[in-house]
């Protein structure tokens, strides 16, 4: 999980991050897919919208193999919340935590992630949890919020006979 200051670091370090996955190959591989296609630049040309450009808040990246990448803009509130380890939480890190957990957009991974490098503290403050659940305060507010991604989920399948 990679947190940046604003979207344009953020959209910086995403082009180093491809320009240097496609300077590893080997050149010839690389010469040849380039021909093929008719690509100018081995790496892919990104471009984020610019509401992701300008954002000045912060911007929260994180990987999980199943979900790929998840970016989040207006993180530093987030991750200022969880520094804190759920003392004196301002209302905008409160709500940030809030609507990083009830949002849909957001796997439960990310929000381990958060949990497993902070600790829940500021998770069991902004949903006023403090002394109630335990250790199952994570996994009650992730059933609760993100239950979809808990349940099985079945092929679709048509018998024709």
């Amino acid at each position: 999980m990679l947190v940046y200051p604003d979207g344009l670091s953020m959209a910086a370090d995403e082009q180093r991050r491809f320009r240097l996955m496609y300077e590893a190959e080997p050149r010839e591989s690389v010469d040849r897919v380039m021909a093929e296609r008719g690509l100018k630049n081995p790496w892919p040309q990104m471009p984020f919208p610019d509401r992701i450009l300008n954002c000045k808040d912060g911007v929260g990246l994180h990987y999980d193999r199943q979900q790929g990448v998840e970016m989040m803009m207006g993180f530093n509130d987030i991750a200022n919340g969880f520094a804190k380890k759920g003392s004196n939480l301002s209302e905008a890190e409160t709500e940030g935590i809030k609507e990083f957990v009830r949002s849909r957009s957001v796997s439960p991974a990310f929000v381990r992630r958060m949990v497993q490098e902070h600790g829940d503290a500021s998770l069991r403050a902004a949903f006023l949890l403090r002394d109630r659940g335990g250790e199952y305060a994570l996994e009650y507010l992730l059933r609760r919020y993100k239950g979809a991604a808990f349940r099985t989920v079945y092929p679709n399948m048509s018998l024709i006979q």
